[in-house]
């Protein structure tokens, strides 16, 4: 049985827990819903397995809906120890996670969910430009996921690029609100959990996610009346699991190597679970009659020219926004991720769970020296 809270009527006393290892209960924060699929796969059943296979050692409860933590406040929510575990975008603190937000915009090259998952993380454990950036945070990466492929969930039937010209759209991110510029949006920058608010107000017109927020997380399927089925790349430069140096500096080195065992099965169950619910979500999107349209050729030349111009100058933008000095640098690093796990992923089979899991821990998992990660 988990231990689930949708009300931060713990807080203070999880505040003045702060990091202390030997503390039996700790707080895990999402803003997510309790019905997301990031809170169900990667958070409650990830707090679940490691209750059991520590004895009670560490014991996360798990908040939800921002009750403990809001989206845009969770990284000086887990340095301060408000929470020791959450999960946060580097898109809510460009500042602070430049490098991290650079190399967000890489999705539109290679939009493959499993693939981009595992380069990150790989990347993540083990490249100083990302380790640096989260330790001056003074938190850690314990582990990512990657959303399905995103499409334009709209209130009504936008299936040209004419009609969608000039609608307010929810944009997750600096590229994708650079898209939507280039053709025309006007892009709305909100958490997904506000999404069904602000649809149902008329603040946005249509919203910019995965489907499975048909029926899950935003729930805005009632207010949707057709998708505009362009593929548009998943967000996939997340730390699902991101903890707070001082928790785990007080862990056991054996408690780390739990942490990381199960923080990569919440990964691999989390994207595939998602890429099953978004299939799912589809599905019951024809049964209410939802329309799905096509990309007409106008929409979707400009996604392909948005992608061939270098994704809307990523370059620039990583030079003049978050200040690296050579992005091309930082780009073809995480390109020889991205490569090594094309190259992986074609070895395995995508639908077995075990043998994805298998490989993730193999490759990335278990190099990670529990005595040094996040010690510094």
């Amino acid at each position: 049985m988990h231990r689930f809270k949708k009300t931060g009527l713990l807080a203070t006393v999880v505040a003045l827990m702060g990091g202390v290892a030997s503390a039996e209960t700790y707080s895990l924060a999402t803003f997510f819903e309790p019905n997301h699929p990031i809170t169900r796969f990667q958070h409650v059943e990830f707090a679940d397995r490691v209750r059991e296979a520590s004895n009670g050692e560490i014991d996360f409860e798990v908040f939800s809906g921002g009750s403990l933590l809001p989206a845009a406040g969770t990284l000086e929510g887990v340095t301060s120890g408000v929470a020791q575990v959450s999960v946060f975008a580097p898109s809510y603190a460009p500042s602070a996670l430049p490098a991290l937000n650079a190399i967000a915009d890489m999705n539109w090259l290679k939009p493959d969910p499993l693939l981009l998952a595992f380069a990150y993380a790989d990347f993540s454990f083990n490249e100083e430009v990302s380790k640096e950036q989260w330790k001056r945070n003074g938190v850690l990466y314990g582990a990512g996921h990657a959303t399905p492929i995103y499409r334009l969930m709209c209130r009504d039937a936008s299936a040209t690029l004419e009609d969608l010209r000039g609608k307010r759209v929810r944009m997750p991110g600096a590229s994708y609100a650079r898209f939507g510029d280039t053709i025309g949006l006007t892009a709305v920058n909100m958490p997904a959990s506000e999404m069904y608010t602000a649809m149902e107000r008329g603040a946005i017109d249509c919203a910019c996610g995965d489907v499975t927020h048909l029926q899950s997380g935003g729930t805005i399927g009632e207010l949707v009346d057709s998708i505009n089925m362009v593929e548009l790349p998943p967000y996939f430069s997340s730390a699902g699991l991101l903890y707070s140096r001082q928790f785990w500096q007080g862990l056991r080195d054996d408690q780390r190597r739990l942490l990381l065992d199960e923080g990569a099965r919440s990964m691999v169950r989390l994207t595939m679970a998602y890429l099953a619910e978004e299939q799912q979500a589809l599905d019951w999107a024809k049964e209410q009659d939802i329309v799905l349209n096509e990309p007409d050729a106008g929409l979707q030349k400009a996604v392909d020219d948005f992608v061939s111009s270098g994704v809307g100058d990523m370059a620039g933008i990583a030079r003049k926004n978050f200040g690296i000095e050579d992005p091309e640098a930082l780009f073809a690093t995480f390109q020889g991720y991205i490569d090594k796990w094309d190259g992986l992923m074609a070895g395995v089979d995508r639908s077995s769970e075990e043998a994805v899991l298998a490989l993730v821990r193999t490759e990335i998992f278990d190099k990670v020296d529990v005595s040094t990660y996040g010690m510094d």
